[in-house]
């Protein structure tokens, strides 16, 4: 459930009241309304989608596009994966990687959060991860990056059609990437794209259809880039931009999550994480549902205890790559984008922390 901030912020009235002249569905004449659709539409233009909602939702719905009910829709999702995102993880629910190697076989570690260290050089990392009784597994990581990494890093999640390039696969246990499709480009950093994964028989091949939507929200409450993750099925409705699955072998499967990038609170110290320069908190939240409690203890045993941490390390380890110019192929995509995309986001993260020094400067004049 969203916070009360956030309830607050998209508590639409569900009736209008002509008589109560301080109604916010009443407050705006054709002019204005006008002007307050164009101004929700330059916003979701500059994928500031959770500030054009705030705009549409004070406008009675009546008047509102499809689009524009689509876009409150959105926000409220977003704001509630927020809320998810930036929960603290319950101490008493939680259990340490020697539990879970002591409890691995009789299976007591499920319903219960697991802490797993990463060492990621001079970002340390965590990984929390809980697999629940009905198979649903929810992944949380938070790794400090430097300012420098983050447009590498954005490249790396954005650049679906080089995911292939690399995203580790195993031979033993066989658990790769063999397919990734762009299915759809909107705006500047949303996407749909498919991913197809391969197991090891007699397990049927995974495949998952992702919505991608990116946000920038540095000057609303959350002060975040965000990236909210959702699958998509194929229904008749999204027909033309979601394939079915090729043949029934093929098991799509559920996932919902997504990132933030901030700026650390006030209780994370660039001290602490060893970093020179400004360093910005990248988290990931995901939650799937791929029926994990059907795999061979051997591969849950690889897929929590290490498949996860790899392809966050390697992450990481491709981004610096791009940032040292050592991915050429991610470099010319960057090149490519840059008025588009990648100067924009440059841009957008100096904003964020020139915010955040602000801030930083006007409550210690207040001390």
């Amino acid at each position: 459930m969203a916070s009360c901030r956030h309830q607050m912020l998209f508590n639409r009235k569900k009736s209008h009241n002509p008589d109560n002249d301080g109604d916010l569905e009443s407050s705006y004449d054709c002019q204005s309304l006008e002007e307050a659709i164009r101004q929700a539409d330059m916003l979701i233009e500059e994928e500031r989608l959770l500030e054009a909602a705030r705009i549409l939702n004070s406008i009675d719905i009546e008047c509102l596009l499809d689009d524009h009910k689509n876009i409150i829709s959105k926000a409220e999702d977003i704001l509630e994966f927020l809320e998810d995102i930036n929960s603290t993880i319950d101490v008493d629910d939680q259990r340490s990687s020697q539990d879970f190697n002591e409890d691995f076989e009789n299976s007591s570690y499920i319903n219960h959060w697991v802490e797993q260290k990463i060492d990621c050089g001079k970002r340390p990392g965590t990984i929390f991860y809980k697999l629940k009784s009905d198979g649903v597994l929810t992944l949380k990581v938070e790794t400090p990056i430097e300012k420098s990494l983050l447009i590498p890093l954005l490249s790396v999640l954005n650049e679906s059609e080089l995911y292939p390039s690399w995203i580790p696969s195993w031979t033993i246990p066989h658990f790769s990437i063999t397919r990734s499709i762009k299915l759809q480009q909107r705006g500047r950093a949303s996407q749909t794209l498919l991913l197809t994964c391969e197991v090891p028989w007699p397990l049927l091949t995974r495949e998952v259809v992702i919505s991608a939507d990116a946000v920038d929200d540095i000057e609303g409450p959350s002060e975040a880039i965000i990236v909210r993750l959702k699958t998509l099925t194929h229904t008749e409705d999204n027909k033309e931009i979601v394939p079915p699955p090729e043949s029934e072998k093929i098991c799509r499967i559920s996932f919902t999550g997504g990132f933030t990038f901030q700026k650390p609170g006030k209780s994370d110290k660039d001290e602490d994480h060893n970093v020179e320069e400004s360093f910005i908190i990248s988290s990931f939240l995901a939650r799937i549902d791929s029926n994990l409690l059907s795999f061979p203890k051997p591969l849950l045993d690889f897929v929590l205890k290490h498949a996860f941490g790899l392809v966050w390390k390697k992450l990481l380890s491709v981004a610096e790559e791009i940032r040292d110019g050592k991915r050429p192929l991610h470099q010319k995509v960057i090149e490519s984008k840059r008025a588009s995309l990648y100067d924009w986001v440059d841009q957008r993260v100096n904003h964020m922390l020139q915010l955040n020094q602000r801030r930083t400067v006007t409550n210690n004049d207040q001390l």
